[in-house]
């Protein structure tokens, strides 16, 4: 899509991404902190208008969330977090954007904010912000990228105490990307629904289904379907 409108000509790209995640939980004075790393693998392919594909690992994240406010008993949280991408996963300058890895650092940051409504519902409302280092490599190119912002919000149905639906909203604008310095008018307002089914099948174990798909997309690929399993 570009300016609210499809392009023509055909295009299909399919990723299959899974991602290995560390959390360790730990108090620093009265604050509850959670360090962690994410490592993203997988694939990526552009099926048409040409053929190329990407496999490997990706593009590890370090970070974590400090929550400046705690209450379980009144089911109210609020975090912050912080991660930086380190660019070290799979990456061929020559497939551009068909890549695992994307060969630059970018900080990802939110506020999180949680609480119960009423006794059977919970509303999880998330900020991002998210930084990029330019990509000196882009197919023989200088990719640069402005600032992309984000907004999500998550109403969960509390079937009992270890099982959930939810229904959220996630909204996306900015991140304009330049090419050799070339503005590609591609700055972000896009938009997408996700449901989730969740249950803990034994205390320490949850599965999640959860499957979605774009709604409006003024700049860019309009995910047709989208399944995450966790």
């Amino acid at each position: 899509y570009s300016g609210g409108d499809r392009v023509s000509g055909p295009f299909k790209l399919k990723t299959d991404i899974g991602l290995l995640r560390y959390v360790h939980f730990t108090k620093v004075g009265d604050y509850v902190i959670d360090p962690q790393i994410i490592v993203p693998f997988g694939s990526v392919s552009l099926k048409e208008p040409a053929s190329q594909s990407s496999s490997g690992v990706g593009d590890p994240l370090l970070g974590g969330t400090l929550w400046l406010v705690n209450r379980p008993e009144q089911k109210q949280w609020f975090g912050v977090s912080a991660f930086a991408s380190v660019p070290v996963g799979q990456y061929e300058a020559a497939r551009g954007g068909v890549n695992v890895g994307q060969n630059r650092w970018k900080g990802i940051f939110h506020a999180g904010y949680v609480t119960a409504l009423g006794n059977d519902f919970m509303l999880d409302v998330i900020l991002e912000t998210a930084v990029f280092g330019k990509n000196d490599n882009y197919a023989g190119q200088t990719l640069k990228q402005d600032e992309s912002f984000s907004a999500q919000a998550h109403l969960r149905y509390l079937v009992s105490p270890t099982t959930h639906w939810a229904l959220s909203y996630f909204h996306d604008i900015g991140g304009e990307t330049r090419l050799n310095g070339v503005a590609q008018h591609d700055r972000a307002n896009n938009n997408r629904l996700l449901a989730t089914f969740a249950t803990f099948v034994a205390p320490d174990i949850q599965l999640q289904l959860q499957g979605g798909q774009s709604v409006h997309t003024e700049n860019g690929w309009k995910e047709s379907s989208r399944l995450n399993l966790r």
